[in-house]
């Protein structure tokens, strides 16, 4: 985009009251988006009855934004764009990200006082839950989403204003979508931020002032989208395998409390992990028994990549 063109986008949108519902595509993302952040903020928190008040759009200057992140003290992370040439940033009100911090320790989630402010050991703990909610990007249905490119998003990373990463941008206009969230009593404005390129939204059909009638847009896609949400929040079990034993069904009945049953000799201790389908169990990785803080845990050795089982 000239840089005439994006001055004009950027004007033609930058307001106090940029209204959501002249963008369909835009609206239906944020709806979306809020209903995603909810869920992952509800799970990390504990279950907690957080609600949604408002979703708000607003657009600037890139350093000026990250100038006004950094002055409010909001937590700030970068993210690049996979298979896109833009990056995009993530920001939580720092009251509530040393609230949402404080939960995942094992605390109660309430919204704090705007006098309290998140340390660096709250906005690190709090890098995971973002890395979680950039996914959302990845897996949504652009109205131009070309050849099958998605945005999947790269590991999140926490930033400044002032770091290198933000220097060398492509994009200098961004838009952003701003959640207002509460728990009785207590509300907390732009408690969570997005802000995306402006060039990003408009290449992939968001800024479009109409939707478009295919097979897509409407219904149809909301519908796409509320169910890959609810497939990546559902729980599956894995088992971790450390050997596997064969015996006659005689020798099985004679089993007593006490017996010892031999494992094979392997001194790497390899342990498959395995997804129970449908149909039958699945080998999707292997790692090895470890330790972490204390507790006994599984360290994974290689990709995950679901391998069938071979029935026997």
């Amino acid at each position: 985009m000239e840089d005439n063109q994006s001055a004009i986008l950027l004007k033609k949108i930058e307001s106090a009251c940029f209204e959501l519902t002249a963008y369909p595509c835009l609206e239906d993302l944020s709806e979306n988006l809020a209903k995603e952040c909810l869920g992952i903020l509800s799970d990390v928190s504990g279950g907690a009855a957080i609600q949604l008040e408002s979703v708000s759009a607003s657009a600037k200057e890139c350093e000026r934004l990250l100038q006004e992140a950094e002055e409010e003290g909001r937590a700030l992370y970068f993210c690049e764009l996979k298979n896109t040439n833009y990056a995009c940033f993530a920001s939580l009100a720092s009251h509530v990200a040393a609230a949402l911090s404080e939960a995942m320790l094992g605390g109660e989630f309430k919204i704090p006082d705007e006098d309290e402010k998140a340390t660096s050991v709250d906005v690190a703990v709090l890098l995971s839950v973002v890395n979680r909610l950039m996914t959302f990007f990845g897996g949504y249905e652009y109205p131009n989403n070309w050849s099958g490119e998605i945005a999947r998003p790269a590991p999140a990373k926490r930033i400044s204003a002032s770091d290198n990463e933000v220097k060398g941008l492509r994009a200098d206009a961004f838009c952003t979508l701003s959640l207002d969230i509460a728990i009785e009593p207590a509300t907390a404005k732009s408690a969570l931020s997005f802000h995306l390129p402006i060039e990003f939204l408009e290449e992939r059909g968001l800024l479009a002032t109409g939707r478009k009638r295919n097979a897509d847009a409407g219904e149809n896609s909301r519908w796409r989208t509320d169910m890959t949400s609810n497939i990546h929040r559902s729980e599956i079990e894995l088992d971790f395998i450390l050997d596997t034993y064969k015996t006659q069904l005689s020798e099985l009945s004679n089993l007593e409390v006490g017996q010892v049953i031999p494992l094979s000799d392997n001194p790497e201790r390899a342990i498959d992990i395995v997804l129970k389908t449908t149909n039958g169990r699945c080998v999707i990785g292997a790692g090895r028994l470890g330790a972490c803080r204390e507790a006994k845990a599984i360290k994974i050795t290689s990709p995950l990549n679901p391998k069938p089982t071979p029935k026997a």
